[in-house]
């Protein structure tokens, strides 16, 4: 059903194919000639097939096409453009290849004797490979694939080429290929090394494939990564290490690869880290250490139970040490499932968290406290300079973190022991205090008069020196983003020097002294109720400006 037609063209011949399972082709020729061992002919061909792995072919080249004997050889004037929609390998396919062959000293196609040889150097190859979420660009090199009794031989030398990731979720940037590949008796063999854009080395790939059954690997080896100021940053590799802020200093290795056959697909790969100090967000770490399995690197997965430790966090909230975390890796999120740290002479505990790799998706986590003291972070607090407060609280904490917004709801603390609470009176806003005087022959309750304010005095005076055995806070986010805390507490007046009230019998019957200073007794029972806010947002907002301005380097390239 198919048909070919020769027909005159001009000065030459035009030779159109299509139909009954043929490849399309149009060909112009623009000049024959008879030679005494053959003919030679200048044109050009454009064709469309679909032959073996190759779907929605295409090919368009010109140049001189030479008959000498026994040999058919096409020499190319310019460089042959070459593509495909697909390269079908069962599971392991590639799309949308394109590619320039270029003439590289000889015919591009000889063909002589049952056996056929191309010969070219490859410009601008690019494709899509889904198994592997990555896409390659820029390639070049040299290719020769021929046929030797019926045997199918390469060599072909890439120069270079440009990796990039297709996962939804980005996991490496992009990285350069160079090496050599080879086939020889029916298996694929080669050696490519990668480089990070800056082109210092970062790994090679030992490829290996059978062609007869379809099965082949890639295996994956970094050897010993060393990062250093000036040097390789981890942020310079992938996104996914965005929080190991620069410089960073230590050491890391990855071990891993991808297996195929026709019909499945797999890949797995381990990384060690010995130690890494680095810049996060939370302040500086040092002694990073551990090692990941990942089950799945395309997509990249991370069974639960992967570990890893940290020594020493210097965060604004004072050391965090000995610091542990449990997690695993899906393709969408990262899941901690336990984790906890020394600090402020107690425990922070991470009783879940959930981060998804989508940066507009939020953080939703809850932290428990247990007999951590409060000290440093209230010195580290606004209120630093007028509100001293030693506690030792356990609590929990549920927070959700969009973008830089921190939202609490839900949260709560108590103190585990005494402790002492000291505010000054600037600190305050309006106090509504209620206050009792117990004597003998006279009126047990006295409340003060409008015009004057005793028992408010007293308030401010119990909050500057006040020590107590129970105190419990609310904690939650307000609408505007303040954070509340509502503290609740129970102590004495006790301060510095004691102190104590006299006052005559005349006074208390006259109320003489509910106009003026008072100092408050020692040991009066306190009961308080403290209602503040703080303005989250705006804190997180400036330090993070701060960590800008004065934290990380640059990643260098």
């Amino acid at each position: 059903g198919g048909a070919a037609t020769l027909a005159p063209a001009g000065a030459g011949w035009r030779l159109s194919v299509a139909g009954g399972g043929l490849p399309k082709v149009d060909a112009v020729i623009s000049r024959v000639a008879l030679t005494t061992d053959g003919a030679t002919a200048s044109g050009r061909i454009k064709a469309a097939l679909s032959i073996g792995p190759i779907e929605q072919g295409t090919f368009d080249a010109s140049g001189a096409l030479r008959l000498a004997g026994r040999t058919l050889s096409f020499t190319g004037d310019r460089c042959a453009l070459v593509s495909a929609k697909r390269l079908n390998f069962g599971a392991n396919d590639a799309r949308d290849f394109a590619n320039r062959l270029c003439p590289a000293g000889g015919p591009l196609l000889s063909i002589g004797g049952g056996d056929w040889r191309i010969l070219g150097r490859a410009e601008n190859t690019s494709a899509e490979v889904p198994f592997l979420q990555a896409k390659v660009a820029k390639g070049a090199g040299l290719m020769d694939l021929a046929s030797h009794g019926g045997e199918l031989q390469a060599k072909m030398t890439v120069t270079g080429a440009e990796v990039t990731d297709a996962a939804p979720q980005t996991r490496f940037n992009p990285v350069g290929l160079s090496g050599q590949m080879q086939l020889a008796r029916n298996r694929w063999t080669g050696k490519l090394g990668v480089r990070e854009g800056a082109g210092r080395p970062l790994a090679t790939i030992a490829l290996q494939h059978e062609m007869l059954s379809g099965r082949g690997r890639a295996d994956v080896e970094t050897g010993t990564l060393t990062f250093a100021p000036g040097g390789l940053q981890p942020a310079a590799l992938s996104p996914l290490a965005a929080s190991i802020g620069s410089p960073a200093e230590g050491q890391a290795r990855f071990t891993g690869g991808f297996a195929w056959t026709p019909q499945t697909q797999s890949s797995s790969g381990v990384l060690e880290v010995p130690r890494l100090d680095f810049l996060s967000p939370g302040g500086k770490v040092a002694g990073l250490s551990g090692k990941v399995a990942f089950s799945s690197l395309a997509p990249l997965v991370a069974p639960p139970g992967q570990a890893l430790k940290v020594a020493q966090i210097a965060s604004p909230l004072g050391a965090i040490t000995d610091g542990r975390v449990v997690f695993g890796l899906q393709p969408d999120a990262l899941r901690v499932t336990d984790g906890e740290a020394a600090i402020g002479g107690g425990l922070i505990r991470i009783v879940s968290l959930l981060t998804p790799l989508d940066p507009k998706q939020p953080i939703r986590g809850v932290v428990e406290l247990d007999g951590m003291q409060l000290h440093d972070l209230v010195e580290a607090s606004p209120f630093g300079d007028k509100v001293d407060l030693t506690a030792k609280v356990s609590g929990r904490v549920p927070f959700t973190l969009d973008g830089d917004k921190v939202r609490i709801e839900g949260g709560s603390l108590h103190a585990v022991e005494p402790g002492r609470l000291s505010i000054q009176r600037s600190a305050l806003g309006a106090v509504d205090a209620k206050g009792s005087v117990e004597t003998t022959g006279v009126p047990k309750e006295v409340q003060p008069e409008a015009s004057t304010d005793t028992f408010s005095d007293f308030a401010y005076q119990a909050m500057e020196n006040l020590a107590f055995s129970t105190l419990s806070a609310e904690v939650n986010s307000r609408p505007d983003g303040r954070l509340a805390v509502l503290f609740h507490i129970v102590g004495r007046h006790d301060p510095p020097q004691r102190q104590v009230i006299r006052l005559s019998l005349l006074d208390l019957i006259q109320k003489k002294f509910l106009n003026r200073q008072l100092p408050l007794p020692s040991g009066t029972g306190v009961n308080l109720t403290l209602d503040t806010t703080l303005n989250l947002d705006d804190l997180l907002s400036d330090y993070a400006e701060f960590r800008r301005l004065h934290g990380s380097a640059k990643v260098q390239p």
